[in-house]
């Protein structure tokens, strides 16, 4: 392979599977119209015995990134330091995978240990895709490839590494990391933000994975009574989508909603629901997400509206009450109780989440065919000192402590110093935020990247910027649009067969004749610990279709 290769074999297959498994292509320069990412040429061969990969260092000299003689018997000794902790894990981290030669020895090793690479030079990475085929790895989930500078994907690095309760290994290659120094320091903050992601995400699994399971296990009545949300897809092809968090700036964006609101579909965040009902702007579609209890304040005690909602499968059931034969449900993921559903027929569309319930709205938004789609509201900051805007069920909080001597600023403040705050600079100005807040951001701009739709950002506030998503006006974006036509909302229920295979297997489980082995575990990881989850198990299958 030359310094740019050419765009056949391994290195095509490669980059197809990396993209329909990830989302992002670590290769696109090679068809961006330039050579490659940090200028050219920076590396050259192909990282073969008779083509060894060398690297172009700052002062003008060439390096051999490889042993050209045996580069995996190399791989092998750089690996041995941290074998046994990445079995222990199950997982490594590497910066400076050159052609790939430390892939070949991890897979050596026993077990499925799953690889997040960072290739700080971009055409290295193109010597890795094209030596030879990754795609079982990739298909599997267990190879992530990143490319320098941009790192496009780093939002979702934490996936590859999987359930992880310590942290991974990092290897970082010694010859890329003096040629590359400024680009690898950068993906070294990338692998941290990423290891800390997958941490994180266990450590919602074990709090969360018991609710998921009980949760939606009280919900198959509505699975088997209402309706999928995939019957939504394509419903408004073309047309305009407003999507609604419950940042500080709601409150003013819904003013500047009320003249177009006829001219869009309006979605929003479950936070968001009740300040958009008091304004008299009544959604289209309300998305929920979070199993916890307290998330269905947002969703109960509603003054009447015919707005949909479009929830994930594990929310509390009483969040459904108020949106009986108006309800879509979706799933996130494919956990527990979703391989025994599956095993009856059930079947139900999976929309996105990455952590936030308006990263979901946005990948509803996009289902339907909305285009262009605009954020309101999401400021992911705390614009005028406020964690929220106005209007939410965490004001009759607010109110409560007001009365018992409190002011409204210091509750505020209160509430925003719960997390380490990180300061950003936009525009000139600096704006706070936290770092969860940012990870949401670049979630949402992983997300409209790959999103054909135009995406506009008409917050006016916050941390919401970036590639992918345009700043604008909703005024400018809807005021010449016409009045949107209503249509009755379409329903795709469980096909009679499906929804008889499933009471079936609902009578199985109240016999005591097919009850999984591994539910019982899941109460058992649970964090923290609840001895009644047995029970509440047991109770909730016996009632199931009373």
């Amino acid at each position: 392979m030359s310094s740019v290769a050419e765009i056949t074999g391994n290195l095509q297959i490669n980059r197809e599977a990396h993209v329909a498994r990830w989302g992002v292509d670590p290769c696109a320069w090679m068809t961006a119209g330039r050579p490659h990412a940090v200028g050219a040429p920076t590396a050259r061969g192909d990282g073969r015995p008779e083509t060894p990969l060398e690297i172009l260092a700052s002062g003008g000299a060439w390096y051999a990134v490889h042993d050209p003689h045996r580069p995996l018997d190399e791989a092998r000794a750089w690996l041995a330091s941290v074998a046994d902790a990445a079995r222990r894990v199950s997982a490594v981290c590497v910066i400076g995978a050159g052609a790939g030669w430390v892939i070949d020895a991890l897979e050596e090793h026993p077990g499925d240990l799953r690889m997040l690479v960072l290739e700080p030079d971009s055409a290295c990475c193109a010597a890795l895709f094209d030596r030879r085929d990754y795609r079982h790895l990739i298909e599997a989930g267990r190879l992530m490839v990143l490319s320098g500078p941009d790192f496009d994907g780093a939002a979702n690095a934490w996936r590859v590494l999987g359930r992880i309760a310590a942290e991974p290994p990092r290897l970082i290659h010694p010859v890329i990391a003096v040629a590359r120094r400024e680009v690898t320091v950068a993906a070294a903050r990338i692998v941290q933000k990423a290891i800390a992601g997958a941490l994180a995400n266990e450590r919602a699994r074990r709090q969360f994975a018991a609710p998921y399971l009980l949760n939606t296990l009280r919900n198959v009545p509505a699975l088997a009574r209402e309706s999928d949300v995939g019957a939504l897809v394509d419903l408004h092809r073309g047309t305009p989508v407003v999507i609604a968090g419950a940042g500080p700036s709601l409150n003013r964006n819904l003013e500047e909603l009320r003249p177009y609101r006829d001219r869009a579909i309006f979605i929003a965040a479950d936070t968001a629901l009740k300040p958009s009902l008091a304004a008299g702007l009544a959604p289209d579609f309300v998305v929920a997400v979070d199993p916890g209890v307290p998330n269905a304040r947002h969703l109960t005690h509603l003054p009447p509206c015919d707005t949909a909602l479009v929830a994930e499968a594990s929310v509390q059931s009483e969040s459904l009450d108020a949106f009986v034969g108006r309800t879509f449900l979706f799933r996130v993921a494919a956990h527990h109780p979703w391989p025994w559903l599956a095993s009856a027929g059930v079947e139900t569309t999976m929309l996105r989440a990455w952590g936030s319930v308006v990263v979901t709205a946005f990948d509803l938004g996009v289902a339907i065919g909305g285009d262009p789609i605009v954020f309101i509201g999401a400021d992911l900051a705390y614009t005028g000192g406020q964690p929220y805007c106005r209007g939410t069920v965490y004001e009759e909080d607010w109110a409560l402590r007001v009365t018992n001597g409190e002011s409204l600023d210091d509750i505020w403040r209160g509430d925003v110093a719960r997390n380490p705050a990180v300061i950003e600079t936009h525009a000139g100005e600096p704006v706070a935020t936290a770092s969860h807040l940012t990870q949401f951001r670049d979630a949402l701009l992983h997300a409209a990247r790959s999103a054909s739709a135009n995406v506009v950002n008409a917050t006016g506030a916050g941390i919401l910027r970036g590639d992918g998503i345009e700043q604008g006006s909703l005024r400018r974006i809807v005021e010449t649009r016409a009045p949107l036509t209503r249509r009755p909302l379409p329903r795709r229920g469980l096909e009679p067969s499906v929804a008889e295979t499933l009471r079936r297997a609902v009578r199985d489980l109240q016999s005591g004749a097919s009850m999984p082995d591994n539910w019982m575990s899941i109460l058992g990881e649970h964090e923290p610990s609840d001895p009644s989850l047995p029970a509440q198990l047991s109770a909730i299958v016996a009632r199931l279709f009373a």
